[in-house]
Formats: structure tokens, C-alpha cells, sequence
């Protein structure tokens, strides 16, 4: 069996609107359907070409933590699969899963190179920007995972003054405005970044928390990781008002969601 390409929407798809998508690929049709399995089969020796598997009950939340910064969501998950030897190739069956999520306003998460479609966005400040997963860097993607039973406390000021203070200033004024999954999101890469063995680049300094939490953002806010504009922090009696670090208090933390 070939990875698999999943077929992310809010309810259980419609049977005809499948066929419907299918019948019009060439060479492919739908062959049967049971309350699991759909098998789409190609050409005259009917063989199995496809599997559209489900639906699943699910939340897409649980499947991919990461993920959900990015405003994705979905409650059924279907896996289309292509049998081993299957003629159909990789952009055949992309396309195919495609067009069967358009049909119920879904999306498609393929497994093979962790690409979405179609690209989420997600808002900053009033600005829609494109967050493709494959706009975040491997290290970045594994960062948001997380660390097991390590939670990281911090607001959305102290993030906001910690990029001040490095002279990052357009992140800064954004960390202002961020939504709570992206806080989360944050605290989540926070946790990793906390590690003293990771290899942040920041050089000729001891790394401290200040320094976490301003390269937490800069990764969740650009998708990678880089050098700050400056490892010594400017003349706190410089920093504007807003930039005023106001705590989160400790039972923040509580009822964050366990996606470990």
C-alpha cells in the first residue's frame, strides 16, 4: 500500500458527489461502496487502483497540534491509499483527492511530503499571510510539537518586549495582536528552545529566557530560525509603554490542551 493521502472535512462525505468527482477522472470510476471502504477501480481489468477509506471520526487538532495555528479544522478524516503496483501515479492521486475535498469544501494533508492544499491562511494584524506547511523549516515543524510535561508560562508583552528588545521591532508590534493559538503555539517552541543543548544562533551571550521567547516567535511568526537583529538588549528606558511586560498568571497554563 502506497502513503497515504488524507481527505480532511467537517462531516461524512457524499457518496454520489464522489462518484460524481471520480467518474469524471478518466480511466477511474467507482466500483463499490460499503460504510467503510469506497474502492475506485481503473480500466476494463477493474483492478484496485484506489481506497478511500473512512470516514473517521476525528479532531484535527489531535492529529496535528502543530498545525492548528494555521486555522485548519476538520471532525472526519478519509484516507484515499493506492495498492501496491496501482498505474495511477503521485499527481494522478493528488489530484484526485483533491478534487473529491473540494467537493465537500474540505482540504487534503499529504503524507509523502507533509503538503496541504489548498494553502491555509491565517490572519496577522488584518493581513491575510500564506502559512503553507511547507513554509516552516523541518526544525521549526518539530519545535511546535512541543516538549512532554513542559509548559512554558509567558504573555503576549513579554513575548512583545523580548522582540523589542533585540530590535525586532514589526514582530514585536504583531506579538501585540497574536490570537491565543498562536500564544500557544509560541509556548509550545518556548519549551524546545528552553533546552540549553539546542543550538540557537546566538553567540557571545548566555541565552536566557528573554532570548527564547523573542526567537519562539520570529519562528512561529517567519517559519524558520535566524539571528536576532541583536543579542544585547536596548535601554529599557527606551521601550515604549506598550511594550510593558504584564505576566501571565501561573493557572494560565491550566486546561491547556495535553497533545503529547
Amino acid at each position: 500500500m502506497s502513503d497515504d493521502i488524507e481527505i480532511w472535512v467537517t462531516g461524512p462525505l457524499d457518496p454520489a458527489a464522489i462518484r460524481d468527482v471520480i467518474g469524471n477522472t478518466r480511466g477511474l470510476h467507482v466500483a463499490r461502496r460499503s460504510e467503510e471502504t469506497m474502492v475506485v477501480t481503473r480500466g476494463l481489468l477493474r483492478r484496485p487502483s484506489f481506497s478511500i477509506h473512512g470516514p473517521e471520526a476525528a479532531d484535527f487538532a489531535d492529529h496535528y497540534p502543530h498545525l492548528i495555528v494555521t486555522g485548519l479544522a476538520g471532525t472526519h478524516r478519509y484516507l484515499l491509499s493506492r495498492d501496491a503496483g496501482s498505474p495511477v501515479d503521485d499527481q494522478s492521486a493528488s489530484e484526485v483527492a483533491r478534487r473529491v475535498s473540494v467537493s465537500a469544501n474540505g482540504f487534503t494533508i499529504d503524507s509523502r511530503d507533509g503538503g496541504i492544499w489548498p494553502a491555509p491562511r491565517v490572519a496577522h494584524v488584518g493581513v491575510e499571510t500564506p502559512t503553507r506547511r511547507s513554509t516552516w523549516s523541518p526544525e521549526v515543524l518539530e519545535a511546535l510539537r512541543g516538549v512532554p510535561r513542559f509548559f512554558v508560562t509567558v504573555s503576549e508583552t513579554q513575548i512583545a518586549r523580548s522582540l523589542w528588545d533585540y530590535a525586532e521591532d514589526a514582530l514585536a508590534e504583531r506579538a501585540l495582536a497574536m490570537t491565543r493559538t498562536e500564544l500557544l503555539a509560541i509556548r509550545r517552541i518556548c519549551a524546545v528552545f528552553e533546552n540549553p543543548s539546542y543550538p540557537l544562533p546566538i553567540e557571545g551571550q548566555n541565552i536566557t529566557h528573554n532570548h527564547v521567547s523573542a526567537m519562539a516567535a520570529i519562528a512561529l511568526f517567519e517559519g524558520g530560525i535566524r539571528p536576532l537583529a541583536r543579542t544585547r538588549r536596548r535601554p529599557q528606558k527606551q521601550r515604549p509603554g506598550r511594550f510593558t511586560p504584564i505576566p501571565s498568571p501561573f493557572s494560565d497554563s491550566i486546561g491547556e490542551p495535553d497533545w503529547y
